[in-house]
C-alpha cells in the first residue's frame, strides 16, 4: 500500500489559504507516485485499487488526473473546491452518523462521478459496492472473475477453532449482543482490537485476515449499521476464508442474487426471540463435522456474481474515460 504519500493540501490562492486556516481542508490528502490520483479524505486502500484499475484499463490520455473525494473529513472541502475529473466514493453508509450524514446526497452536484453502495438514479452515479474491491483485484477479465468466484465457492476452513470476531470497535452495538448470546455455547476468539484476546492475526498471519479466518468454523461478522443495501466485505471475507458467517445487516438480505442466503446464518437484533433457532443451528454445526461440511458445500456466491462484477467494472471503465 506504499503508493501514496500523505501530504497537506497546498493552498495557493487567498481563498484557499483562508479555507485552510479556518479548517475547510481535507483531513487526509494523498497523491500517487504517478500523479494520476489525488485523494481528499479518502482511504489509501480505495485509492490504490482505483489507480491500478486506471493504469491498466482506462484510456483517454495519461495526462488526465483524477481527484477522489471521500467521507473521512468535513464535506466543506468538497463544497469549496472543484477539480477536473472528480470522483466521490464511499464504502460506508452516508445515512447515519453526524459526519457521514454531511454526504447524504453523494456530492452529486459537485463531482463528475459518484459511487456508493446505494441504488440511485442519476446520470453521474454508479453503484459500486466496496466488497468488489475487497474480493477482486482490479482486473477486467471475465475468466479471472469466474475463477475467483469458483475459488471462493470451494473454500472450506480447517475448523481447528470454533468462532472468531475481528473488529476495531462496537460503537453501534451490533457485535456485543451476538457475542454475549453465543458465549455459552461457543469459545469466542476476539482477534481484532475490540475485546482483544490474541495477537495471532498480526504475529502469525501478518494481518492476512482471510488466512486467519481459514482456521475457524464460524465468523461473527455483523455490519456496523443495519441499512438497506449496505453490505461491506464482512460476509464475503467469511466465504473466502471458508468459514460460516454469522451475519447481521442490510435487513438480513445482503446482495440479493449475489449472496446465497442459505450459506449464511442470520442474527436478528430487532427480534432477539428469533435467535434461539439460530443458536440451535450453530450448536449443531459446531458439534457435527458432517453437518458443517454439508453446510460449507453449498454455493456461496450465486452464478449471477460473475456477470455482475464484470459488467460493473466495464461500466466503471466507461465512466472514467468519459469524465
Amino acid at each position: 500500500m506504499g503508493n501514496y504519500d500523505l501530504k497537506m493540501y497546498p493552498p495557493k490562492t487567498f481563498g484557499e489559504k483562508l479555507d485552510y486556516w479556518i479548517g475547510n481542508r481535507p483531513k487526509y490528502y494523498r497523491v500517487s507516485e504517478t500523479g494520476r490520483m489525488h485523494g481528499y479524505n479518502s482511504s489509501e486502500v480505495d485509492l490504490v485499487w482505483f489507480e491500478k484499475f486506471i493504469q491498466h484499463y482506462v484510456h483517454g490520455g495519461d495526462e488526465k488526473v483524477y481527484h477522489m473525494m471521500g467521507v473521512f473529513g468535513s464535506k466543506m472541502f468538497c463544497k469549496r473546491h472543484r477539480f477536473p475529473h472528480t470522483i466521490f466514493f464511499s464504502g460506508e453508509t452516508v445515512h447515519t452518523g453526524k459526519l457521514l450524514l454531511e454526504y447524504d446526497y453523494y456530492c452529486l452536484d459537485r463531482v463528475d462521478l459518484s459511487m456508493t453502495f446505494d441504488r440511485v438514479e442519476a446520470p453521474n452515479y454508479l453503484r459500486f459496492p466496496q466488497w468488489i474491491m475487497w474480493l477482486f483485484e482490479p482486473v477486467l477479465d471475465k475468466n479471472y472473475i469466474s475463477n475467483r468466484v469458483k475459488e471462493i465457492n470451494e473454500a472450506k476452513s480447517t475448523g481447528k477453532e470454533e468462532v472468531i470476531i475481528i473488529c476495531n470497535h462496537d460503537g453501534h452495538k451490533t457485535r456485543a449482543p451476538i457475542c454475549d448470546s453465543l458465549s455459552d455455547i461457543l469459545s469466542i476468539t476476539y482477534g481484532g482490537r475490540w475485546r482483544n484476546t490474541t495477537r495471532d492475526l498480526w504475529d502469525k498471519y501478518n494481518d492476512d485476515k482471510i488466512r486467519y479466518l481459514h482456521e475457524f468454523k464460524f465468523n461473527i461478522c455483523p455490519e456496523n449499521r443495519n441499512v438497506k443495501d449496505y453490505v461491506t466485505e464482512k460476509v464475503f471475507e467469511s466465504f473466502a476464508g471458508g468459514t460460516i458467517p454469522i451475519y447481521y445487516g442490510s435487513n438480513n438480505e445482503p446482495e440479493p442474487g449475489i449472496v446465497n442466503p442459505d450459506a449464511v446464518l442470520f442474527w436478528d437484533l430487532e427480534h432477539p426471540e428469533n435467535n434461539e433457532q439460530v443458536k440451535s443451528r450453530i450448536k449443531e454445526l459446531n458439534e457435527s463435522e458432517t453437518s458443517r461440511q454439508a453446510f460449507l458445500s453449498q454455493v456461496k456466491l450465486l452464478p449471477h456474481t460473475v456477470d455482475y462484477v464484470y459488467d460493473t467494472l466495464c461500466e466503471l471503465k466507461k465512466r472514467l474515460e468519459e469524465i
